[in-house]
């Protein structure tokens, strides 16, 4: 069984159901749709995690608001964008994973340097993000779960040009057709 072959075989599966009239769209904009289809992947895993992080670590971030230490009251007081970081640090190696093998579809070997230059992708929009975070819960009385929904919306625009242009760039898309899931995963050839 290939599992590096996976995800080029659900992306080609997913060609498949899509009717003959829109396969021209289909095809001219495939690596936006499979683009969305891994964010929201993405959005989801963030989102729960955030909340699980928020549950258990919130309440031990928020006591250290009464530290004599300046920089452990500051992130006490702003409990929620300290969950929010830690949050990112551990989503960008799942999120990097599921473009780079479903909505880019590269080619192995350079995973590494590519989640170096996610991070890097995804630091300016993480910034502007705690920024939108901070506002919406300070300023706007929001809950920091709600805030995060509106840093993700800037932030799936911004990942999306620096993937493209940046993270990604120049390495080919692998086009191995597949007769299927079964024979993808397989290794064996579609015998029609």
């Amino acid at each position: 069984m290939d599992l590096g072959r996976l995800p080029l075989a659900l992306s080609d599966a997913l060609r498949r159901t899509v009717p003959d009239r829109l396969r021209p769209f289909y095809d001219k904009h495939e690596d936006k749709l499979r683009y969305l289809v891994a964010g929201m992947w993405n959005t989801v895993f963030s989102i729960a995690l955030y909340n699980v992080l928020l549950s258990l670590l919130g309440p031990a971030v928020h006591s250290l608001a009464a530290s004599p230490d300046g920089f452990l009251a500051f992130l006490g007081r702003n409990d929620y964008n300290a969950v929010f970081w830690l949050n990112w640090v551990l989503c960008v190696p799942q999120a990097t994973l599921a473009m780079k093998y479903f909505a880019f579809r590269t080619p192995s070997g350079r995973t590494g340097r590519e989640i170096g230059k996610a991070y890097f992708v995804y630091l300016p929009a993480q910034l502007v993000s705690s920024g939108i975070v901070w506002l919406t819960v300070e300023r706007m009385h929001l809950s920091p779960r709600i805030a995060q929904v509106f840093a993700i919306a800037f932030a799936t625009i911004f990942s999306y040009l620096g993937h493209k242009y940046f993270t990604f760039r120049g390495a080919a898309a692998e086009t191995v057709e597949t007769g299927g899931i079964v024979e993808a995963l397989t290794g064996e050839e579609d015998r029609d």
